[in-house]
């Protein structure tokens, strides 16, 4: 595994650690393409994870999800604690494999007529 994969992993374990276990083969790095060699690069990934602790008030499920996203990240040649990360996760497919629905209107609690 390459330096940005393995810093990757790391990145998306810690992202969605708060209410999913995640076994230990199960985040695959489907794309990975290095920006300036060792300064930048970019990672389309999955993880398999299981909703195992409560996530966003919903109490554990049991539920097994397939969550992908993209992680980008500057300073790769520092490492673990000099690496910068930008991660991006597709939560509306994480929500809807835990049967949620987003329908994206905000609430109003009055409507002035």
């Amino acid at each position: 595994m390459s330096t940005l994969a393995a810093l990757v992993e790391k990145d998306v374990r810690a992202g969605l650690g708060e209410g999913f276990d995640i076994g230990g083969d199960d985040v695959h790095v489907l794309v990975a393409v290095d920006i300036d060699g060792a300064e930048r690069g970019a990672i389309a990934w999955e993880a398999v994870a299981v909703h195992t602790r409560e996530f966003a008030g919903l109490e554990p499920t049991g539920a097994t999800l397939k969550v992908t996203g993209m992680t980008i990240v500057e300073d790769v040649g520092s490492g673990e604690t000099g690496a910068k990360f930008w991660r991006v996760i597709d939560w509306a497919g994480v929500y809807s494999q835990l049967g949620v629905m987003l329908n994206g209107r905000s609430l109003v609690p009055e409507i002035n007529r």
